[in-house]
């Protein structure tokens, strides 16, 4: 009567530990994807809002902002492309309409929302910003806000 060994062979052992590092890694991958595209529909999120303070402004001004009244340090300068920085906002200090209470940040701290101003009486204005991978309809790449729409 022989003895029956109980137990995985080595080659057995193998193929499970390479079956788990293979659905490691299509996992990590997935994972990275979404933080992706959650990062773009975030951008696209908050160059609408930031559109839409300024659709607001200029319903009230007749322009749009140089600078946020009221607010400790410039978010949006008088002179070139100026970053839209985190925890600034603009309104209206003798009426007190607010038409954004904090700019929101883009999501990578490596990257920025810029902000430049123009046109006859500041009548236009362009929101730069860069996209990772194709969201919304948009390519990805540096991609830009006007007053009348995202290209």
């Amino acid at each position: 009567m022989l003895l029956a060994k109980k137990g995985f062979t080595l080659i057995e052992l193998l193929i499970v530990i390479a079956i788990i590092g293979l659905i490691a890694s299509l996992s990590v991958a997935a994972v990275n994807n979404a933080k992706q595209k959650s990062r773009d529909a975030r951008r696209l999120s908050d160059i609408k809002q930031v559109q839409s303070g300024l659709d607001m402004y200029l319903s009230d001004k007749g322009f749009y902002p140089n600078d946020p009244i009221g607010t400790p340090k410039p978010m949006l300068g008088r002179v070139g492309a100026k970053t839209l920085s985190n925890g600034n906002g603009w309104s209206d200090t003798i009426s007190g309409a607010m038409y954004i209470g904090i700019v929101p940040a883009d999501p990578l701290p490596t990257q920025n929302y810029n902000y430049t101003v123009s046109g006859s009486g500041n009548s236009w204005y362009t929101i730069t910003f860069t996209l990772e991978g194709t969201s919304g309809g948009y390519p990805a790449g540096l991609r830009t806000a006007t007053p009348k729409s995202v290209q």
